[in-house]
């Protein structure tokens, strides 16, 4: 009987360090992950600050490819910002004049920066 005990008390042992074990390898990955998407997230801001800086650049050119490229920006941009009024009312909630954060649409300041709404 002691036999039985002790072989399933090694057994309770082995499955808790591998449990512990994949708990660890699962956090390094979320953590890796993460530290990958921080890393892309940088190389899209890049990326756009240079996209837009060439918008500035070439903003009065008559290069009509770019032009054309000025024109989508500016409808999508108007289409992203009716989007978000329409998603605003839906939840009920406005973004920050200051800071863009979403808040609740009664808010009387914001809660990421502590602008005053109006």
């Amino acid at each position: 009987m002691k036999e039985l005990f002790g072989d399933f008390g090694k057994k309770v042992v082995e499955k808790t360090q591998e449990a512990t074990e994949k708990a660890k390898q699962m956090a390094e990955s979320v953590k890796l992950k993460s530290l990958i998407s921080d890393e892309e997230k940088t190389i899209n801001s890049a990326y756009t600050q240079i996209g837009k800086r060439c918008c500035e650049i070439h903003n009065d050119e008559s290069d009509q490819i770019i032009m054309n490229q000025l024109v989508e920006i500016k409808d999508a941009q108007e289409k992203i910002k009716g989007y978000t009024e329409q998603l605003n009312q839906l939840k009920g909630t406005m973004n920050c004049s200051n800071c863009s954060a979403e808040i609740a649409a009664e808010a009387a300041f914001c809660a990421s920066c502590g602008n005053k709404m109006n």
